[in-house]
């Protein structure tokens, strides 16, 4: 296949969602990178930043998603978008761009994995803070999230990672809060 059609969109952005699964995310790259030469892929678009997402290289998914041919209300589109945002600390931005995700009847894993690691990153600040009640707060809406996701999939890795993330943190803000009077 790639080796007739090197250009091939399609080609391309299969290989590159196969090497991302299977973990070799600079090879994965290459392949989404030249998937998004042409405008034909959305999709290629959207991998192409949420593998730079997960690289930590949020400014090579600003720069893609600023390039982004597709309509803007797809929820592929916002669930980057939201995670961008949500990496910059720009949480009530990246809170409308999942409950678009949501109000547009897309409620997969994908939805409510990046909802709760919202909710978390929000918990994580106000353990930062000594917000310990606020914390609590957000550590339970991460866990309604981590919940909606796992009746989706119920072994999925990543949601079962933000539900210890959650409980570890549950468990952080409750030891602060009865040290808290002392």
């Amino acid at each position: 296949g790639l080796q007739r059609r090197p250009e091939d969109v399609s080609l391309n952005h299969r290989m590159g969602q196969i090497l991302r699964d299977r973990g070799n995310a600079a090879e994965a790259v290459a392949y989404l990178r030249r998937a998004t030469k042409t405008k034909e892929s959305f999709a290629s678009y959207t991998s192409l930043a949420d593998l730079y997402l997960q690289l930590g290289e949020v400014h090579q998914a600003v720069e893609v998603m600023s390039r982004y041919p597709g309509p803007k209300d797809k929820p592929a589109y916002h669930n980057v978008m939201g995670n961008i945002a949500r990496i910059q600390e720009r949480f009530i931005e990246a809170e409308k761009h999942f409950a678009t995700c949501e109000q547009s009847g897309d409620r997969g894993v994908r939805t409510y994995g990046s909802i709760a690691q919202l909710r978390l990153d929000q918990g994580r600040k106000a353990l930062e803070a000594a917000a310990w009640e606020s914390a609590l707060a957000y550590v339970t809406q991460a866990e309604v999230a981590v919940e909606k996701g796992l009746r989706v999939e119920a072994e999925n890795r990543a949601l079962v990672r933000l539900k210890k993330d959650a409980g570890s943190m549950r468990l952080a803000a409750l030891e602060k809060l009865g040290t808290k009077g002392a």
